[in-house]
């Protein structure tokens, strides 16, 4: 989204295919670190699946989260790079977060830096 107040700068989007419940986690860094904790965190709750789909970013690649795939005997697979479109319903999501952001921001006439606090 851009700058912000605090130092909060991303946010990971996590998404069940198969109920569609999706989960934004605010994120100061774009690490594996904060992968593997939202990831755990989210498995503690709704359980462990069979497999999951991650982007080809560094931090879903990172030996620390083969290492968590292997221990949760879980397939972690890789959206082919360029190809947005094979994992249409997360880049659906991301387009309706930044789009709902965007008007909340403009609404209430709020600075841009405060998109952070509007996250569920």
């Amino acid at each position: 989204m851009g700058d912000t107040y605090g130092s909060t700068k991303y946010v990971l989007v996590l998404k069940d295919e198969m109920t569609h419940f999706c989960e934004l986690v605010p994120a100061d860094s774009a690490g594996s670190e904060v992968v593997v904790a939202a990831i755990l965190e989210w498995f503690k709750r709704f359980g462990i699946p069979e497999s999951w789909d991650s982007y080809n970013g560094s931090h879903f690649k990172a030996e620390v989260m083969a290492q968590l795939s292997e221990r949760l005997k879980a397939n972690q697979s890789f959206v082919p790079v360029y190809t947005p479109w094979t994992n249409g319903p997360v880049e659906r999501i991301n387009r309706d977060i930044l789009q709902v952001l965007r008007t909340i921001l403009l609404e209430f006439q709020l600075d841009t830096r405060n998109w952070p606090y509007l996250l569920p």
